[in-house]
């Protein structure tokens, strides 16, 4: 997931970082870090209001989406869609090499043919991909695309998004030094396109499916556009943008339906400069279809137990895990069974309810989000077990009571989180001291490995539905990465890591969840805490809700109206 605005507390990494913002601004208690799929699950009573032909509205109406203007797009830009308020329009306009297609339930869940015909085919040793193009594709403006626009796509994302987060391609370095004008791993031959890898890696499919390496027409600017003028490959394209007011989005009338669906609504207006304090009135008076965002947490109770909104009112898990990171490397939380014991103390029901309640989190004590965890079994208790704590603390040999630090940006309710866990450590002999800072202030901060910053909070949200994604945060062999607060660094666990990354498909999915569980189990270099829910809430004259899981975010296109 990327290397872009990485700030915000806790971790810092690209897109996820952006991704995960958003939370923030609606009142969830989230920390930032980094990037995106999602269970999909509900955790409301509401059920979707229509499918996703939404068989009953109207022909082609022309909906209105709200964005919060805290959450502006950090770039329209195809090859720099990187946050969550980009990336619904970037499933609007374009479509990937591989991705998860804008359908809800489980087929929009399993990666699937995007610009190719099929799933590619795979060397022996792993390393080069072959994909056949579909024939008789087109960009918004009628031109052909084509293998060869792929390929530029490529030497072009990084350019412009040289920290791009995708699996190491022959030549890519040497076109972010500036010492190539061209991805030598990449190959374009008729409608066949090779890539080759430096090294195997199970994810690379996954990756592809991120929204930023969307094609471009062979000679467009190596520079970031910001016009909105770059050409199309979904089933809208943009017809107007004006920053910071509206971005209007219509059908593509050279979209390929073999790509995916068309979409319900004839045109798609983007409300950029919406205050999120005024979207539930909007939506209740039908100014607004729905949100991108979830709901503030007070508007979602709201809207909740609102008559005129029966059957309107949507809440599914995302993807986005928040935690609380411990420095393995700084007294107290470099003894294992401190760590543990923070993680029996929490009391992770009081900490949802302090963050929103079910209508903006879920309790989750494992390092990887339910959707990639499987039938992995509760490692920690919802509600404290303070006698299993209080052991560990004894077992761990150190003098009591101990004094720390964690690191908490002045976000939303995450004070009132780093409170909760103040009061839930008091018992087992740890005094913590909650220093509130602004997030620039507290990222820059505990970002320097050198300040030995014991604890803070960490946010983050996979780009695609993959254990790996979350466990990079605590591989040793990146150590030195500005995501890794924990520096988690048992260098027996190398082997176990880097054979879970080669793997694919099932025994990826397996090795992940085992490797996940033998982390957190024997070294809990973190304190899960909770998924971060998202309510959504649709004018009562709006049909077809329904919830893309992969990308943890409303599925526009099957939006229609009564």
């Amino acid at each position: 997931m990327l290397e872009k605005l990485r700030t915000l507390i806790g971790l810092n990494s690209p897109s996820r970082l952006w991704r995960v913002a958003t939370a923030l601004a609606v009142g969830v208690a989230v920390t930032l870090s980094v990037s995106a799929c999602g269970s999909g699950s509900s955790t409301a009573s509401s059920v979707p209001s229509g499918s996703e032909e939404a068989a009953e509205s109207v022909p082609n109406p022309t909906l209105t989406v709200g964005v919060y203007h805290e959450d502006l797009f950090e770039s329209i830009d195809t090859n720099l869609w990187d946050s969550t308020t980009s990336w619904a329009v970037a499933r609007l306009t374009c479509v990937p090499l591989v991705w998860y297609p804008n359908k809800s339930g489980k087929a929009g869940e399993e990666l699937a043919p995007g610009l190719a015909e099929k799933m590619p085919t795979v060397s022996s040793d792993g390393r080069t991909y072959t994909f056949k193009i579909r024939p008789g594709l087109q960009f918004s403006n009628g031109k052909p695309l084509t293998a060869a626009d792929v390929k530029y796509t490529f030497y072009r994302l990084y350019k412009v998004n040289p920290g791009a987060f995708l699996p190491q391609i022959e030549g890519a370095q040497a076109v972010i030094e500036g010492k190539a004008n061209e991805v030598t791993g990449v190959e374009a031959k008729g409608n066949t396109l090779t890539i080759h890898l430096t090294e195997k890696n199970g994810a690379f499919l996954q990756s592809l499916s991120q929204m930023y390496t969307c094609p471009v027409p062979r000679g467009t600017t190596l520079k970031p556009d910001e016009s909105g003028d770059l050409p199309a490959s979904g089933p809208y394209m943009i017809q107007s943008y004006q920053p910071t007011q509206q971005l209007v989005l219509v059908r593509n009338p050279h979209f390929n339906p073999a790509l995916g669906p068309r979409g319900v609504a004839g045109k798609i207006i983007f409300d950029l400069a919406l205050d999120q304090t005024q979207a539930l009135t909007k939506i209740k008076l039908g100014q607004l279809a729905t949100t991108v965002e979830s709901l503030p947490s007070s508007d979602a109770l709201l809207a909740r137990h609102d008559p005129t909104l029966a059957g309107h009112v949507f809440s599914n898990v995302t993807s986005t895990l928040i935690y609380m990171w411990m420095n393995n490397d700084v007294a107290p939380f470099n003894n294992v069974d401190v760590r543990k014991a923070v993680n029996y103390a929490l009391d992770r029901n009081q900490l949802v309810k302090v963050s929103g309640g079910a209508d903006a989190a879920q309790s989750w004590d494992q390092m990887i989000p339910p959707a990639l965890a499987g039938s992995s079994k509760a490692l920690y208790p919802s509600e404290p077990d303070l006698a299993k704590a209080k052991q560990l603390m004894k077992e761990s040999g150190i003098s009591l009571p101990v004094s720390t630090t964690i690191y908490t940006p002045d976000l939303t309710n995450l004070p009132l989180v780093a409170q909760v866990i103040q009061q839930d450590l008091e018992p087992i002999g740890i005094k913590l001291n909650v220093h509130v800072a602004s997030t620039t202030v507290t990222s820059a901060y505990t970002s320097v490995r050198a300040h030995h910053a014991p604890a803070g909070f960490g946010a983050w949200t996979q780009d695609y539905p993959d254990g790996g994604d979350f466990m990079q945060l605590v591989d040793p062999r990146l150590i030195t990465s500005s995501s890794d607060h924990a520096h988690f660094n048992v260098a027996s666990m190398i082997p176990a890591f880097k054979a879970a990354e080669e793997k694919s498909g099932k025994a990826r999915e397996v090795a992940y969840q085992e490797l996940a569980k033998e982390v957190q189990e024997n070294y809990a270099p973190w304190a899960p805490i909770f998924m971060q829910v998202s309510t959504q809430a649709t004018a009562p004259n709006v049909t077809g809700f329904a919830w893309q899981g992969a990308a943890s975010m409303p599925l526009l296109t099957s939006l229609g109206m009564k």
